[in-house]
């Protein structure tokens, strides 16, 4: 297919035979898989089929001497040298990409999604921790704070717990006797952590109104800001407790005039926060574009410092935005 095609364009062309195209970014509606493969986009399902590097054959590239060149074949992992690894993800810097040949999968027997609402963003990430350490791969498992729980909710009419500080959007699929075993299992885990409230979907049309809120996770955020700066960084499952309060201590502290949202967090690894301003106030335009790299900052330090602090070791201090001695801020500033 050529780059322009969109990325539900895909499963749109395959599914009436029983396939479908399993990268599925939010934007997955207006986002093309040209675009798709100079970012290496994953989606809501790649916690059990993988970002778009795991499902490419092929590609069709011009190089900046203007040669047309094909890489990759007809099956994963080509002989040769991983050309197809080195140009996805590569934001265009080494080639255009002009034609791709993706892999389709066939389509399950059924999928059902489960809602897990708990009192903390670090019980919640305990849960995910416990779910992965268990050995049990859900095709989806997201994370949405209370901020992004209002916001999605009052965006799509979910159902989503409004009492809830965080929640987790668990999805299995397979046979109806395969889901009902896999949610049974999850749902002891869950239990394991306290949750305040656990739904399951019971039809398909209950699990798409679930993926509605969350697929709707920025158009919810631009009924609340016209101006949002959203952030992605990768952390291993193990620190996910941590890491998930960490980006709550951000919202905690920062100064007036930018609100920090510890948005959401996709699977177990990729961690989403998005810092919300209004930049036509002229109160909130100005001191937003200048702490950009500044909450990046915070994040990267209250991440290192959270995951290596030990018991009844001192919080982070709220009145510094980084260590005494940090200069990493003021280069990236002027190399800016």
């Amino acid at each position: 297919m050529q780059a322009g095609v969109t990325n539900i364009g895909i499963t749109n062309a395959v599914q009436g035979r029983g396939f479908f195209y399993a990268p599925d970014p939010s934007s997955q509606l207006a986002c093309m898989i040209g675009g798709n493969v100079s970012m290496n986009s994953g989606g809501a399902h790649c916690l059990k089929y993988g970002v778009t590097a795991n499902n490419l054959l092929g590609l069709k590239i011009v190089t900046v001497d203007g040669e047309i060149l094909d890489i990759g074949g007809e099956h994963l992992d080509a002989g040769g040298y991983d050309w197809l690894g080195l140009l996805t993800g590569s934001e265009g810097q080494l080639a255009l990409v002009t034609e791709i040949t993706v892999r389709i999968l066939r389509s399950p027997e059924g999928a059902r999604a489960m809602l897990a609402g708990f009192s903390s963003n670090e019980i919640a990430g305990e849960c995910v921790d416990s779910i992965i350490s268990s050995g049990i791969i859900p095709v989806a498992l997201e994370f949405m704070d209370r901020p992004a729980i209002h916001a999605c909710e009052a965006f799509a009419h979910a159902g989503y717990p409004l009492d809830a500080e965080a929640m987790l959007i668990i999805e299995v699929e397979g046979s109806p006797a395969e889901q009902d075993d896999l949610l049974a299992r999850i749902r002891t885990i869950c239990e394991r952590h306290d949750p305040i409230s656990l739904k399951v979907s019971q039809s398909a049309e209950e699990s798409l109104a679930i993926w509605k809120g969350r697929k709707g996770a920025f158009g919810a955020i631009g009924r609340i800001s016209p101006d949002y700066l959203c952030m992605d960084g990768v952390i291993p499952t193990r620190v996910c407790p941590t890491c998930c309060a960490a980006s709550a201590d951000v919202g905690r502290v920062w100064p007036e005039g930018c609100e920090h949202l510890p948005r959401r967090r996709r699977q177990p690894a990729p961690h989403h926060p998005v810092q919300s301003s209004n930049t036509r106030r002229k109160s909130e335009g100005a001191p937003c574009g200048r702490r950009d790299s500044e909450v990046v900052h915070r994040l990267r330090w209250l991440y290192h410092r959270r995951a290596r602090r030990r018991p009844g070791q001192a919080e982070i201090p709220q009145g510094r935005t980084r260590p005494r001695g940090d200069r990493r801020h003021a280069r990236g500033q002027a190399g800016a």
